[in-house]
């Protein structure tokens, strides 16, 4: 949960509530809202908080579009490597009926 997040970096940073709250411009009941999952944090304060936190918002959007982005291109390898054994399964699969097919109409004759 972000809340839980948020409430773990804060004191990870060992600042206080009320520090945090002065710079944001909120109340220390609002900002503990916040960190405890009382009331949902908007976009504007979320970007304050992690600004007092030292998070810069616009890096961390960046490295989950890439976080998201790499995991959909491993499904895609993964997709796309698990088409291709099917595919060789199938050919496998013919060239031994042809091969067994053939065998037997020489044998025929």
């Amino acid at each position: 949960m972000l809340s839980n997040s948020l409430s773990l970096l804060v004191k990870a940073k060992g600042l206080t509530q009320k520090s945090i709250a002065d710079k944001m411009g909120v109340s220390e009941q609002a900002l503990s809202r916040y960190l405890h999952g009382k009331t949902a944090i908007g976009a504007d304060s979320l970007e304050a908080l992690l600004s007092c936190l030292g998070i810069n918002v616009e890096k961390l959007v960046d490295a989950e579009i890439a976080k998201s982005m790499k995991s959909q291109e491993k499904k895609s390898v993964r997709k796309r490597n698990l088409l291709a054994e099917l595919q060789e399964e199938q050919v496998t699969k013919v060239m031994t009926w042809f091969s067994k097919t053939n065998a037997a109409v020489a044998t025929r004759r």
